[in-house]
C-alpha cells in the first residue's frame, strides 16, 4: 500500500471514531410523576418548553440583548415570568413555604421593595431569556442581595450577583480598592450570566447543578457527582448529593421566591402593575465623559436611586467616553443628550429633551443655560456659574500674570474648549500681553 493511500485510510477510521463520540445518548429525562416527600424539591420543566425551540439566528449576542432590552413589553411580566421557570414544584415543601412567608411576613415593605426591584428584575429576566435560561436566574439577585450593590471586602462577595474575587477576576473583571467592577450593574451582569452558562454547559443543561455550582463552585459539584455515583439529570431531591444545609437553604429561597410570584394572593402581597415601556431599563453609553452629577440633576427623583445603582461612578465623579449605564427609556434620550452636547455647536433639539427630564421649573433653567453654553448642568445652586458662563464675551484679551488654565477658570470654560477656538495655540505656547483669545 503506498503511503498516500496508507495517509487516507488513517484519516477516514479515525473520522469514523470521532463521529461515534459525537452520538453518545443524553441522560433520560426525570420522570413525570417523582416521589413527593416533605425533603424533596422536584425539578419539572413546563409543558411549554418541552418543544424543540428553533435556532436562535447568528447574530452577535451583545446585539441580540440589545434588542430584547427594546422589545416592546409583553401583555404581562409576573405570568411569563412565572411560565418560564424551571422548578415549578409550589407544592410547599416545608423548607420553601418557610421563607416564602418570611419574605412576605410585611407585605407593605414586601410591595415597596419589590416597587424598587422590578425595573432590575425586568431587565436581568429579559437578557436570560435571550440566553433562554430559566427564570430562576434573575431570582438569584434577589436571594443574594434584593438588587442593592453590597461592596464586597477584601475576600468577600459584592455586588448584585455577590460574586467573590476570584471569580469575578477570572471573568476578567476589575476587582480592586476604588475600582470593583462587580457593583457596575451591567459588567457584572455580563458576568453572572456567563458563569451561569459555562455552568449549565458543564453540566448538560441541568440547572439544579448549575444553580448549586453557583453557590459552592462547579469542582465541588463534580466531586459530589462522582462520590455518588450521580449523573447530571438524574438529580431527584436537593439532599441526594450531600451539600450544605446553606446551600439547599439558597435554592429553597429561590424556589420561594417564584411561589410568591406564582401565587401572590397565598401570602396576601399584590404584584406591581407591569412596566411600562418608558420605565423599563435600558443600556446608555455615552460619547463624551460626562460629570455624575450632571446626570443626577437630569434624572430628577430618580437620581438617587441611580445613584445608589451606580456606586462605582459615583466615587469616579464622572462617565468615561464609551462608558455604559443603566437607566429608565424615558430618561434614556436625555442622557445620551448629555453625553453628547459637546459635539453639537447648537444644543437646540438636545435642550428639549433634556428639559423635559428635569423634575423642577429651577432644574430646567440649569439645563438649559448649561446647553445652550456647551456645559453640563449639576444642580440648580450653580446658576451664579451659568450666569458668568452666559455673559462671558466673545473673546478676551490676555493679561499680566495669565495662561491657559486660570483664563478657563474664569469664563468657567476648559482649556481644550479654548484651544478648538484657537488653532493657532496649544498647551505650551507662551502667552502674551494683549493676545486675543476667542472663548466663543
Amino acid at each position: 500500500m503506498s503511503p498516500f493511500v496508507c495517509r487516507m485510510w488513517v484519516s477516514v477510521m479515525l473520522f469514523a471514531s470521532l463521529g461515534g463520540c459525537a452520538g453518545v445518548a443524553m441522560p433520560p429525562p426525570l420522570p413525570a410523576n417523582p416521589s413527593e416527600s416533605a425533603a424533596e424539591v422536584v425539578l419539572q420543566t413546563p409543558a411549554a418548553s418541552v418543544a424543540a425551540k428553533p435556532m436562535a439566528a447568528a447574530v452577535p449576542i451583545r446585539k441580540r440583548i440589545l434588542k430584547v432590552l427594546e422589545r416592546p413589553q409583553a401583555a404581562n411580566f409576573w405570568v411569563d415570568l412565572v411560565a418560564a421557570r424551571r422548578f415549578t414544584d409550589c407544592s410547599y415543601d416545608a423548607a420553601i413555604e418557610s421563607w416564602a412567608k418570611r419574605l412576605t411576613q410585611s407585605p407593605a415593605n414586601f410591595n415597596a421593595n419589590l416597587v424598587r426591584m422590578q425595573p432590575y428584575l425586568d431587565y436581568v429576566w429579559r437578557r436570560t431569556q435571550v440566553l433562554d435560561m430559566p427564570s430562576e436566574v434573575a431570582f438569584l439577585p434577589l436571594v443574594e442581595s434584593d438588587y442593592r450593590q453590597v461592596y464586597g471586602s477584601y475576600g468577600s462577595p459584592g455586588g448584585w450577583w455577590q460574586l467573590m474575587p476570584e471569580t469575578a477576576r477570572g471573568y476578567r473583571l476589575n476587582v480592586a480598592r476604588g475600582n470593583d467592577e462587580r457593583v457596575d450593574p451591567i459588567r457584572s451582569t455580563d458576568v453572572a450570566l456567563k458563569l451561569m452558562q459555562d455552568n449549565a454547559d458543564r453540566f448538560n443543561n441541568d440547572w439544579l447543578l448549575a444553580i448549586f455550582a453557583y453557590n459552592v463552585g462547579g469542582q465541588r459539584i463534580e466531586r459530589a457527582l462522582s462520590a455518588k455515583g450521580i449523573q447530571p439529570g438524574q438529580i431527584e431531591h436537593v439532599r441526594q448529593l450531600g451539600l450544605p444545609l446553606t446551600t439547599e437553604d439558597h435554592l429553597h429561597r429561590m424556589i420561594a421566591w417564584g411561589c410568591i410570584f406564582a401565587n401572590p394572593q397565598r401570602y396576601q402581597v399584590t404584584l406591581p402593575a407591569p412596566l411600562k415601556v418608558s420605565q423599563r431599563m435600558t443600556e446608555v453609553r455615552f460619547s463624551h465623559t460626562t460629570p455624575v452629577a450632571a446626570i443626577v440633576a437630569t434624572l430628577g427623583s430618580f437620581g438617587s436611586e441611580w445613584k445608589n445603582q451606580h456606586p462605582l461612578l459615583v466615587r469616579k465623579g464622572e462617565i468615561g467616553h464609551a462608558q455604559k449605564v443603566l437607566a429608565t427609556r424615558r430618561t434614556n434620550a436625555a442622557l445620551a443628550a448629555l453625553g453628547d452636547l459637546r459635539r453639537f455647536k447648537t444644543a437646540a433639539p438636545i435642550l428639549a429633551v433634556a428639559a423635559k427630564s428635569s423634575s423642577t421649573r429651577s432644574e430646567n433653567t440649569v439645563v438649559a443655560n448649561h446647553a445652550r453654553q456647551g456645559v453640563i448642568a449639576t444642580n440648580p445652586r450653580q446658576n451664579s456659574r451659568v450666569a458668568s458662563k452666559v455673559s462671558a464675551p466673545t473673546s478676551v484679551k490676555v493679561r499680566n500674570g495669565d495662561n491657559l488654565w486660570t483664563i478657563a477658570r474664569r469664563f468657567d470654560m476648559r482649556v481644550n474648549e479654548i484651544l478648538a477656538l484657537n488653532p493657532s495655540v496649544s498647551r505650551t505656547t507662551v502667552l502674551k500681553l494683549g493676545h486675543v483669545l476667542r472663548l466663543r
